[in-house]
């Protein structure tokens, strides 16, 4: 019985410890981390500076966690309201109103974001940076270009919706139908 137990006590901590590694090496391959070790190395930012960078972009995080939290609960509240057998169009409206004014939010946030970051570094940096920034959009696009190819068809299918309906509200119109 003791033997059984230490046994699968030994298994357990393996994966434990095997799903710890995973995760460590996850982050270490996450395109994020590299790009911002591949930034810091580039811009040859001192020691300061990059706590300075590290501490906006944790506030700024929570910020946005907080944020993106309040979205997800409007949505889920717009979403039981359509589902309902008598929305409450006003209710429905007043919660998508809501969502775009934290959308906006969102957007100055990482504005703001990028800013702080910006006064932190110096001129050469600054210059170094929005050259790493416009040579990372051009890979970008060149990806989304082939990302656009591959979901073409699914493109076409959403075309097509919306070429059938002109308003804006054409999905909310046509749940309104069920």
């Amino acid at each position: 019985m003791k033997k059984i137990v230490l046994i699968s006590l030994a298994i357990t901590l393996s994966v434990l410890m095997s799903a710890q590694g995973k995760m460590d090496n996850r982050k270490m391959n996450n395109p994020r981390h590299q790009n911002r070790e591949c930034f810091q190395e580039a811009l040859n930012l001192s020691v300061d500076q990059q706590k300075n960078i590290a501490s906006i972009r944790i506030e700024s995080r929570n910020e946005t966690k907080v944020t993106r939290n309040e979205m997800k609960t409007i949505r889920e509240e717009v979403r039981k309201e359509q589902r309902s057998n008598n929305p409450n169009i006003k209710i429905i409206e007043t919660n998508l109103n809501k969502m775009t004014d934290l959308k906006v939010i969102l957007i100055k946030n990482k504005i703001s974001t990028r800013n702080d970051i910006m006064t932190i570094l110096t001129p050469d940096q600054r210059k170094k940076f929005i050259e790493l920034k416009e040579e990372r959009l051009k890979q970008c696009g060149t990806n989304m270009k082939m990302n656009n190819r591959k979901n073409s068809n699914f493109k076409g299918i959403k075309a097509e919706r919306r070429g059938n309906n002109d308003s804006r509200n054409h999905r909310f119109n046509n749940n309104m139908d069920l």
